[in-house]
This record gives C-alpha cells, sequence and structure tokens, in this order.
C-alpha cells in the first residue's frame, strides 16, 4: 500500500523497470531454443508479470484513493494542518516528530517559549 507522495513515484520508478526486465526476457524467449533456457525465461516472466500487476494495482488504488497524486497534481487550497504534519511524520520518523511537535508545528520548543 503506498502510503506518501514519495513511495508512490518509487512505484512508479519500479514499476517503469520491470517493464524494462519483461521487454528483455521476452526477447530472450524469442530466440532461445533450449527448452531448460525457455522453461526458466518463462518462469522469470510470469514472476516479473505478476510484480508489475501488484505494482500497478498499488497505483491504480492510490490514484483512486488521492486523485491528486502524481507530478502534475497541484494544491487547489492551503493545505490542512494535520496533513503536513503527516508528510513531516512521514519523512522525518514520527519518533522525532513527537519529541520535537512543538519546534515544527509551531516553530519554538516548548521549554524556551520562543520562536526559533
Amino acid at each position: 500500500m503506498i502510503e506518501n507522495e514519495r513511495q508512490y513515484d518509487i512505484t512508479r520508478e519500479w514499476i517503469a523497470k520491470f517493464g524494462e526486465a519483461l521487454e528483455a526476457v521476452r526477447g530472450k524467449l524469442a530466440v532461445v531454443e533450449d527448452s531448460t533456457e525457455r522453461w526458466k525465461l518463462q518462469v522469470f516472466e510470469d514472476a516479473i508479470r505478476s510484480q508489475l500487476a501488484d505494482l500497478e494495482a498499488d497505483v491504480a488504488n492510490c490514484e483512486r484513493v488521492h486523485p491528486t497524486t502524481g507530478a502534475s497534481a497541484q494544491p487547489t487550497e492551503d493545505p490542512y494542518p494535520l496533513t503536513e504534519i503527516s508528510r513531516f511524520a512521514a519523512d522525518m520518523g514520527v519518533a522525532d516528530l513527537s519529541k520535537r511537535h512543538d519546534w515544527y508545528a509551531h516553530g519554538r520548543d516548548v521549554d524556551d517559549g520562543g520562536d526559533r
């Protein structure tokens, strides 16, 4: 399951790589005559197609649930603060965000009471 924009982008990259690998295997299948080699290449092709289907399903689900996902997505309004905090949590790690919430959310630490 794709949970953030970074995972979405990486998944799209892997779809392209698996697509290239699938074409390479199909190219080899067209010229290989040895039955054992053909069988191995067929297993590789099936495995790549399976992985590709899983990744494409993840991307399709992400695009269905979050239609603004992708490089062409432009926000139509100011982002909701909790959404931004969620992005920070995904990028920085939840532990750091939980310890330094006031710093990230308000620009100050609770202890110092001042600005950054």
